[in-house]
């Protein structure tokens, strides 16, 4: 199954399989989640239509910088995950967020996740990405390390009350 996921851009042709996904979030009540894809179940045209808006600059979000969004995906149309790659990187948390549906975890997913995005990456002229989890995840902790991240510190985020770990990844 791996072998044939892939990253696509938003597109309207997703609109069940998006928000299945976020009815997955909901389901596991995973808030930070549900917060920031929630918009998709009203009008998932002009959700979409954003997220382009964002890689372009337009329409951003306050303390946002643009970025592409890309979601993991393969032939059955499932969406798996999710990847923001931010064309500069924010102070805490750096080029690269990304998540994986709570229903598709522990397979692996989330490593194939961040290979694909680190290709983005390269593709987008990062040379070096910085990215950051929380302390706490450690599924994500070892995704970062074991795609090459190398700890830079450790840091107290005052928004989210949480000691995250920064990283950065040559690509």
């Amino acid at each position: 199954m791996r072998e044939s996921l892939f990253l696509t851009e938003p597109r309207p042709q997703y609109r069940e399989a998006f928000r299945n996904m976020v009815r997955d979030y909901i389901q596991g009540r995973e808030y930070i989640y549900i917060n920031l894809y929630k918009q998709a179940l009203g009008n998932f045209d002009r959700y979409v239509e954003l997220l382009h808006s964002y890689a372009r600059g337009r329409k951003l979000p306050a303390r946002e910088v643009p970025h592409s969004t890309y979601w993991l995906t393969g032939p059955s149309g499932r969406i798996y995950g999710n990847i923001r790659i931010r064309h500069q990187a924010l102070e805490v948390y750096g080029h690269i967020g990304y998540d994986i549906r709570p229903s598709s975890r522990g397979q692996g997913l989330g490593s194939l996740l961040l290979r694909l995005g680190l290709e983005k990456a390269r593709d987008m002229e990062i040379p070096r990405i910085k990215i950051a989890c929380d302390e706490r995840n450690q599924p994500s902790v070892r995704i970062i390390q074991n795609s090459g991240g190398v700890f830079i510190e450790r840091l107290y985020d005052r928004k989210t009350r949480l000691f995250v770990n920064r990283y950065y990844i040559d690509v």
